[in-house]
């Protein structure tokens, strides 16, 4: 089961920033940190020996680094109330081993508040007010963000899955309608549900800071905690089937799950070209810059690119630590000026009175300022008044 629930996650196409965007290493070092300390906790219900200290330190590191591990202790605790259905240990026992993850949660909690008083926003995003419909919004939202990232084999994935859910839902059926096989699809079921509720206490953390889920380009890294739960959810509810299955279905779950993992490694494959392609779309910008024109410009001149801001949801030099860094790097020549993207999300950006600013915040002061759209080939110094709509469309008057 563990092994067939690591396969997947390596193969899930919506888990594809976790494999290709450097940035998101620190995140999987805290992803490994937290599944350590689920493992800490479970080992110590099964041998009676529950630790403190380790635990505790490891879960609260994980929440302060990255707080989509908030509540994750929940699911856990839902295990553990399975555990003692399943009579695999007692009550005090599981509540010793979950206060290190309480006691770090809300110590990490605490630390938010705190933070946030002493610091403002700088140090910490706030809740936002409407989260209740971002949360209901990305349940929603979910499964069809998921198959984005599987759009080119969704004709053999969707098959695939549904097949699955209903040759599991047919072996569950028939255990529980079994008196002797009764009591251990109720334990198997139990778990799944933890899986479940680990997956919706996930997008309820991100949804706190208004964060919206995505299956493609670095924002799928919302997915982080869920596709950790669904694995573990799948994994488990395929080992039990598997155990018990015989004959044709026995057959049809093997081929199911092998169809369905190279639906997603087809899927992954197509995630790994879009960052590819990310990469050469940023190669080619550096290799095209007009620097000629911009060795012309004002000292102190500010340039401000209008562009696609991601293809596929992959970062092309759309922030201003990577693309004034790549210039300085690239073109030595720019190291002076400062390079400002285009962000769609934010709104029209508009640029008057020596000022460029979106409606809710200020970009630039500098004074001149230029506009680049490198794959338009165009570079030019900006008027009195300029004004850059979402579909990157330019006007010069109010």
């Amino acid at each position: 089961m563990l092994f067939l629930s690591v396969l997947y996650w390596f193969l899930l196409p919506w888990n594809a920033c976790f494999h290709f965007w450097l940035t998101d290493v620190p995140v999987m070092l805290i992803m490994t940190l937290f599944a350590w300390c689920v493992f800490l906790v479970v080992r110590g219900w099964n041998n009676g020996r529950p630790t403190f200290w380790a635990p505790f330190a490891g879960y609260l590191w994980a929440c302060v680094g990255y707080e989509a591990t908030y509540f994750q202790w929940i699911p856990v605790a839902l295990i553990g109330v399975t555990f003692v259905l399943a009579r695999r240990t007692h009550w005090t026992r599981i509540a010793r081993g979950l206060l290190p993850l309480i006691a770090a949660q809300a110590c990490a909690v605490a630390w938010y508040f705190v933070s946030v008083r002493m610091y403002g926003n700088g140090n910490q995003n706030r809740i936002v007010p409407d989260w209740p419909r971002f949360f209901l919004s990305n349940l929603i939202r979910m499964p069809q963000e998921a198959l984005k990232s599987t759009e080119e084999t969704n004709w053999i994935f969707i098959p695939a899955l549904v097949g699955w859910f209903v040759l599991v839902c047919l072996i569950f059926v028939s255990s529980l309608s079994s008196t002797y096989q009764r009591k251990s699809a109720l334990i198997n079921f139990g778990y799944i549900l933890s899986c479940l509720a680990g997956i919706i206490l996930s997008v309820l953390a991100f949804s706190l800071g208004g964060r919206p889920i995505a299956g493609l380009g670095v924002d799928a890294r919302g997915f982080l905690l869920a596709d950790f739960w669904f694995v573990l959810g799948g994994g488990i509810a395929t080992a039990y089937c598997w155990k018990l299955a015989d004959g044709w279905r026995l057959i049809a779950l093997r081929i199911i799950v092998v169809i369905a993992a190279t639906a997603l490694m087809g899927g992954h494959l197509q995630r790994a070209f879009d960052w590819a392609t990310g990469w050469r779309l940023q190669q080619q910008l550096l290799a095209e810059a007009p620097v000629p024109e911009m060795k012309k410009m004002e000292p102190g001149a500010a340039v401000l690119l209008v562009k696609p801001f991601s293809f596929h949801g992959v970062p092309t030099l759309n922030a201003p630590w990577d693309i004034n860094a790549a210039m300085s790097l690239t073109h030595p020549a720019t190291a002076g000026h400062e390079f400002i993207v285009y962000n769609p999300w934010l709104g029209p950006l508009k640029w008057s009175g020596g000022q460029l600013a979106y409606s809710s915040l200020v970009v630039s002061k500098l004074a001149p300022l230029y506009i680049w759209r490198p794959f338009e080939h165009e570079f030019f110094k900006a008027p009195e008044y300029l004004r850059v709509d979402g579909d990157l469309s330019l006007h010069t008057s109010p």
